[in-house]
C-alpha cells in the first residue's frame, strides 16, 4: 500500500479542526499514540481496548478496532473489489476513510495546517433516483461510499448522507463529499418488510424508555422503502447563511470495547455477555447504574420484539473527554418473523440461548448477573409489556394513514409474534 514513509495516521475530526491520535508503521506493524495527543489530557483514548500509553501496540492488539471500522460480507467484499485490494487488506480499505463511524479518519499523508485531508470537504444535493440506484446492491453501495470516503460497519445495504433543510423549509439530501460528514444512514433490507419491521420497533422503543435515534420511512420508489436513521454520533447545525456545520463525536461498538473481532460479534462472553457488558459499564460508564438499567431495558426488548441479531457490535458507547455512555439503541430488528434466520440469540439470557427456550427464572438470573435488583427488572418487564405492543399498534396505523398501508398489518403480525414470548416475559414480571 503506497503511504508517505510507510505510515498510516490515524486522527479524530470532530469538526472544526483535526487532530492527530497516533500513527500505523506499515513495516513493523505497530500502533503508537502521538505525543501530543497523550501530553493533552483531556483526549479520550480510541478505545477501551486500546487505553492511552506511550508504548506501542502491536497488531494483534489494533486489528479487531480496525476491523470493527469496516463493513462486512458482501459489502466488505465489493468494497475491496473496487479499491483493488484483497478483502482481507484492512489498513487498504481503511486508508480511503475519512468518515468512520464515530470521529476516527485515516490519512496515507501526514496531516498539518498545510496539508488537511478535510480541506475539500463539501456536500451536492443528490436525488431519490440515484440513493434507491446506491441501495440497491452491494457493488452500488461500495461505489457510493467510496465517491464519499465512507466506512459503515454492518452487513445491511447502508448508504450515509446529510440533509439540510432548504429556504422553504423542506429538507433536501446531500451527498457528502471528501470526508464531508454524513448526518443520517440510509438502509435497504436484503429481504423485503426489514425497513419497516425495523422501523415500527425502533419509533415505538422510543415510546418505551428506550433510547434510541430518530427513525423515519423514505419511499425509494417500484415499493421499495428504506429505513432513514439520524446519526446519534454527529451534531448538526444550520448556519446563518444556509451551510451545514457538522460536529462529529467519538464511539465505539462493544466488540472493539473488548478488542474483539467483528467475525466472533456473536460469542457468549465469559461468564456470560450481560454480565461481562455490566462489568465493563460500571468500570468505565460515567453515569454506571443509569447505563445499566438502560442495558436491561435494551436486551428485554429485543427479548420481546424477537431479535436475535442482538449481538455486541450492536451496542456501543460514546466518549467525550473524561466521559464515557451507552450509546442509544439501534439495529433492532424482528427477526423471528424471518425463518430464514438463526433462532439463536446474540447474547443469552440466563441459561439459555435459543429465544424460544427462554423461561421466566432466566431472567432471575439475567438480573443477578446484570447485578441489579429482580424487582427493578420486574417493573421494567411489565413497562415493556404493557406499552411496546400498543405503542407499535398505534404506529402502524398512524403510517398507514400517511400512505405506507403495510405497516397496519406489519404491526399486527409483529404484535402475534411477540405474544409467547410477552406471555413468558408477563409471567416473570408479575411473581
Amino acid at each position: 500500500m503506497p503511504t508517505h514513509g510507510n505510515k498510516l495516521w490515524i486522527l479524530r475530526h470532530g469538526g472544526s479542526s483535526t487532530l492527530v491520535v497516533g500513527e500505523i508503521d506499515l513495516s513493523t506493524r505497530q500502533l503508537e499514540y502521538s505525543r501530543p495527543y497523550l501530553a493533552d489530557r483531556t483526549q479520550p483514548a480510541l478505545s477501551l481496548s486500546l487505553p492511552l500509553r506511550e508504548d506501542p501496540f502491536a497488531e494483534a492488539e489494533f486489528r479487531p478496532y480496525l476491523e470493527g471500522l469496516l463493513p462486512e460480507g458482501e459489502d466488505r467484499r465489493s468494497l475491496a473489489a473496487k479499491l483493488a485490494v484483497r478483502d482481507d487488506d484492512y489498513l487498504a480499505m481503511l486508508s480511503n476513510s475519512l468518515e468512520c463511524m464515530g470521529d476516527v479518519a485515516f490519512s496515507r499523508e501526514p496531516v498539518d495546517e498545510a496539508n488537511d485531508p478535510f480541506g475539500r470537504a463539501r456536500y451536492e444535493p443528490i436525488g431519490m433516483n440515484e440513493v434507491s440506484e446506491a441501495l440497491s446492491s452491494s457493488d452500488a453501495t461500495a461505489q457510493a461510499s467510496l465517491t464519499s470516503r465512507l466506512s459503515l460497519t454492518g452487513t445491511q445495504h447502508k448508504m450515509g448522507l446529510a440533509r439540510c433543510p432548504d429556504k422553504e423549509g423542506e429538507s433536501v439530501w446531500l451527498r457528502p463529499l471528501g470526508g464531508a460528514a454524513s448526518t443520517h444512514v440510509l438502509k435497504s433490507g436484503q429481504l423485503d418488510a426489514i425497513p419497516e419491521l425495523e422501523y415500527l420497533v425502533m419509533s415505538s422503543a422510543s415510546k418505551c424508555g428506550v433510547t434510541v435515534p430518530k427513525v423515519e420511512l423514505i419511499a425509494l420508489g417500484r415499493g421499495r422503502l428504506a429505513i432513514c436513521v439520524e446519526r446519534f454520533d454527529r451534531q448538526t447545525t444550520v448556519l446563518e447563511d444556509g451551510r451545514l456545520a457538522v460536529r462529529r463525536l467519538h464511539q465505539e461498538d462493544l466488540a472493539q470495547s473488548l478488542g474483539i473481532y467483528p467475525g466472533s460479534k456473536y460469542a457468549e462472553l465469559d461468564p456470560s455477555s450481560a454480565s461481562a457488558i455490566a462489568h465493563l459499564l460500571r468500570n468505565h460508564s460515567s453515569q454506571p447504574l443509569r447505563d445499566i438499567q438502560g442495558l436491561a431495558r435494551i436486551m428485554l426488548l429485543n427479548y420481546l420484539v424477537g431479535n436475535c441479531d442482538n449481538h455486541l457490535k450492536n451496542l456501543s458507547l460514546m466518549h467525550e473527554g473524561a466521559w464515557t455512555r451507552l450509546a442509544p439503541a439501534y439495529d433492532i430488528v424482528p427477526t423471528t418473523l424471518f425463518d430464514c434466520f438463526s433462532r439463536q440469540m446474540g447474547m443469552r439470557i440466563g441459561r439459555h440461548g435459543i429465544i424460544d427456550e427462554v423461561i421466566p427464572e432466566d431472567f432471575v438470573e439475567l438480573a443477578n448477573e446484570l447485578g441489579i435488583s429482580e424487582e427493578l427488572l420486574r417493573r421494567t418487564a411489565r413497562e415493556l409489556c404493557d406499552a411496546l405492543p400498543r405503542s407499535i399498534d398505534e404506529e402502524g396505523e398512524r403510517q398507514a394513514r400517511t400512505g405506507f398501508e403495510a405497516l397496519a398489518y406489519d404491526a399486527e403480525n409483529l404484535i402475534a409474534d411477540m405474544l409467547p414470548r410477552k406471555a413468558t416475559l408477563e409471567s416473570f414480571a408479575q411473581r
